[in-house]
């Protein structure tokens, strides 16, 4: 008969891990997520199901996950999700979570990164997502931001200029030049 300690400490220790990965994986705002294409099976983490609007542990079907994204991403991630399958090709891209989806407040934005792992049949898609939310804002208000710069300039006959003091170098915009040209 074996000993059943050395078992119930690996188990133990087990879960300790899983419940480690998971406390990191919420701080770090990210969740990860595999497709069977074979099968169609869906495995989520709780930080996963938790960025998708999700109850823990409640594993929706691919169509569902998909719906999510709302009809361009979904398409897109259902594209990306296939190709890989079949080509085992990495993908990286943002995309807007469906905030209907998710329910008040959940209008998030995700990078979402895959890959295939195993070859032909046996093929498995891992998918990473990570909220970045927050930076998409940033840089959208940045964009407005330069947007409004842009029609000052141009509308008041402003010329900008930039001196990098480590090259050494100055830069001219358009205005610039026809103002000093």
């Amino acid at each position: 008969m074996s000993d059943p300690q050395p078992l119930a400490a690996a188990t133990q220790a087990l879960a300790q891990n899983a419940r480690f990965l998971e406390r990191c994986s919420r701080l770090a705002g990210v969740g990860a997520w595999e497709w069977q294409p074979d099968s169609g099976a869906l495995l989520l983490s709780d930080s996963a199901c938790e960025l998708l609007g999700l109850p823990a542990g409640q594993v929706p079907t691919l169509d569902g996950l998909l719906a999510r994204f709302g009809p361009d991403g979904a398409a897109m991630l259902d594209a990306a999700l296939h190709h890989a399958a079949r080509q085992g090709q990495r993908w990286d891209v943002e995309l807007r979570l469906d905030g209907r989806a998710g329910g008040p407040g959940s209008e998030r934005v995700l990078r979402v990164v895959g890959a295939a792992d195993g070859e032909g049949g046996g093929r498995r898609v891992g998918v990473v997502m990570q909220d970045v939310t927050e930076a998409a804002g940033m840089r959208a208000e940045l964009e407005r931001t330069l947007e409004r710069l842009d029609l000052a300039t141009h509308g008041g006959g402003i010329g900008v200029w930039d001196l990098d003091l480590r090259a050494g170098t100055v830069a001219w915009d358009d205005a610039m030049w026809r103002l000093h040209g």
